[in-house]
């Protein structure tokens, strides 16, 4: 999925999440979201990372092909911990693990699909939602429409506490 796919899909998990739970730094577990959701990316230079950080995503892509390992539960496992050893507050290693969780979820819905036990196991999954596609967009869209009657809904329950 292209990179604007990733980050509304992640914006609308961000919200059902602030419904469900006490996050203790929503900025914190907001800015750590989008980078979970787009970091899988970095082993490809032209995504949007991969672009912005490209001294790290050319070496990278050298021995790492893209939705290989940087795809895996294992190196998002890998950085989850690197995260909480460091004593990060929750917000920030939930909102990677919700960011990155996000993108191998999307990501498994095209041809393309994932290898989510990498290097382990090397079985795909992969669903028919073809990346820059009509089908792609139509998704897009409807998660943006979700994304706004959800902020709608909150700012008119607002306005009705007030």
């Amino acid at each position: 999925m292209m990179s604007k796919t990733h980050i509304v899909f992640s914006l609308l998990v961000c919200l059902v999440l602030f419904d469900l739970m006490v996050i203790d730094s929503p900025l914190l577990f907001f800015m750590s979201l989008l980078f979970g959701t787009l970091l899988p990316d970095i082993d490809l230079p032209t995504s949007y990372l991969g672009k912005r950080l490209w001294f790290l995503s050319w070496p990278i892509s050298l021995f790492s092909r893209h939705r290989g390992l940087f795809h895996g539960l294992f190196f998002g496992a890998f950085v989850f911990f690197v995260l909480l050893l460091v004593g990060l507050p929750f917000s920030v290693y939930f909102g990677f693990l919700v960011g990155f969780a996000s993108h191998l979820f999307i990501d498994a819905l095209t041809p393309a699909g994932i290898m989510p036990l990498q290097p382990l196991l090397s079985f795909r999954v992969r669903g028919f939602v073809k990346t820059g596609s009509l089908l792609e967009l139509f998704f897009f869209m409807g998660v943006v429409t979700l994304i706004i009657l959800d902020v709608y809904y909150k700012a008119m329950h607002l306005i009705a506490v007030l």
